[in-house]
């Protein structure tokens, strides 16, 4: 779809925190060329560490979660509206609907309401820290 959109001009934004997310494709060459196998496979092959699929922006943030609350969080501030963040509540629906689906937690594999390692605390109080600089700024 991203590429498709890149055709038609649609703006594209890809988010992510390894390489492997829609867009990455856009930085390709400069992660390969810094990785420890140059992206590729133990057995030499490509490896998909780093997608092909490249967006018009790339954001790139330590959990792709917290890339997203920082893009919400500017174009809230930018339109000048608070509301527009989602509440702590739907965060923790959102990050359930993912673990009754059959999600893993990436770093421990397990389901978990955890996302890359950090807990359902962890996300709330970002997203509470920029919701709370989003409402004093608008």
């Amino acid at each position: 779809m991203a590429d498709v959109a890149r055709g038609l001009g649609v703006l594209t934004v890809g988010i992510g925190d390894g390489g492997n997310e829609v867009g990455f494709g856009a930085v390709r060459d400069a992660i390969a060329a810094v990785h420890p196998l140059g992206a590729r496979s133990h057995a030499g092959h490509a490896s998909c560490l780093v997608t092909v699929t490249a967006t018009d922006v790339v954001v790139s943030a330590s959990i792709s979660n917290w890339g997203a609350y920082a893009i919400a969080a500017a174009l809230a501030s930018h339109v000048r509206n608070a509301n527009l963040l989602h509440s702590q509540s739907c965060d923790r629906r959102l990050i359930e609907a993912t673990v009754l689906a059959g999600a893993r937690d990436g770093a421990s594999c397990k389901a978990a309401l955890a996302v890359d390692g950090i807990d359902l605390g962890g996300h709330s109080a970002l997203r509470g820290k920029l919701h709370n600089i989003v409402r004093i700024s608008v």
